[in-house]
């Protein structure tokens, strides 16, 4: 083995790639709002964050205020919402009214 390859080995030597990754560093956005929601983050899709930003809203609104460690009820009221729809027809414009269906229940 080279020298080169004994430094780059204990690290003395930065590899090209990391060099290059090291320069442009990604920034993060802070927000004021959690980035997650029952453990999930906010889906891609056009119905999932549909969903997701209204159970989340629905569980804000009527649940959150009523107990004091609010998010170990998220995923169980994630759960529970979406086990109560099963028998029902969820779509974009209903799925305002059946998070705070399940959420007064």
């Amino acid at each position: 083995i080279g020298k080169e390859a004994k430094k780059r080995a204990a690290g003395q030597v930065k590899a090209e790639g990391k060099e290059e990754a090291n320069k442009v560093k990604k920034k993060r956005v802070r927000s004021d709002e959690p980035a997650t929601f029952a453990r999930r983050v906010v889906p891609t899709t056009p119905f999932g964050k549909d969903k997701w930003y209204s159970l989340r809203s629905a569980f804000h609104d009527l649940i959150r205020p009523t107990v004091k460690h609010y998010s170990t009820h998220e995923d169980k009221f994630w759960k529970f919402a979406t086990n109560a729809w099963k028998s029902k027809e969820v779509t974009g414009e209903n799925i305002n009214e059946l998070a705070k269906e399940a959420a007064n229940q």
